[in-house]
């Protein structure tokens, strides 16, 4: 039951025409842009659209990242929207949000993680967790000017190759992803963050070919 309708919602989502920008939806983006490199995105990749049949993926991409409030993660969250590697609306994130449990309910379902220790298919010693949060912290500074970011544990999905170079790095919740954007904004300085680490400190048992882990993201143990 519970596959068939996330299969009859993914399917209509994907069969959905793409949007058309309006004028108020143009106005609404520039009056939520708190940074001065979003309000020209926007204004750079959308004005002319305005009335036109489809908008164009950076214009869309500019529109649902221009409420960010870091620099940094506006500008690094709007290059990867252009490659396709994050969502340029929130329909694509719905999109991507139910396959993902399409996923889960076809395969065994990953446990949850409720801890500040990464949880892996490789098996890290004490050690080798401390070592990585130390090496996590050296590359994370607080976000400015959303509140709650600081102090919300975000669960990253952290992909390793054998030299210990981030492949992947992605939020583990993304419902909350959706529709929490403290939530978003946090997660990506997370997602920064890790790819900024990268490569990680060896394990005492080495890295497999892929090593995969969650890395629970809390920057009340990262702060040095």
């Amino acid at each position: 039951m519970t596959r068939t309708l996330l299969t009859a919602i993914f399917l209509t989502l994907c069969s959905q025409t793409a949007w058309a920008l309006t004028e108020s939806q143009f106005s609404q983006a520039l009056s939520v842009a708190k940074l001065d490199a979003a309000v020209l995105k926007v204004r750079d990749n959308c004005q002319s659209q305005i009335g036109a049949v489809e908008t164009s993926r950076e214009c869309k991409c500019a529109i649902h990242y221009a409420d960010f409030a870091n620099e940094t993660a506006f500008s690094i969250q709007y290059e990867r929207c252009l490659k396709g590697l994050a969502a340029a609306d929130k329909g694509e994130e719905l999109v991507k949000s139910l396959k993902d449990w399409q996923e889960r309910i076809e395969t065994a379902e990953k446990p949850s993680v409720d801890t500040i220790e990464p949880k892996q298919s490789t098996k890290f010693t004490s050690a080798d967790i401390d070592k990585i949060r130390n090496h996590v912290a050296t590359c994370w500074s607080p976000p400015i000017g959303t509140a709650g970011v600081s102090t919300l544990i975000v669960d990253i999905v952290v992909t390793l190759d054998r030299d210990g170079r981030v492949l992947t790095a992605e939020a583990d919740n993304k419902i909350r992803l959706v529709s929490d954007r403290t939530y978003r904004v946090a997660a990506d300085e997370a997602i920064r963050t890790v790819f900024k680490c990268s490569p990680f400190p060896e394990p005492e048992n080495g890295f497999e070919e892929q090593t995969n882990f969650i890395f629970s993201f809390d920057p009340r143990f990262l702060i040095r």
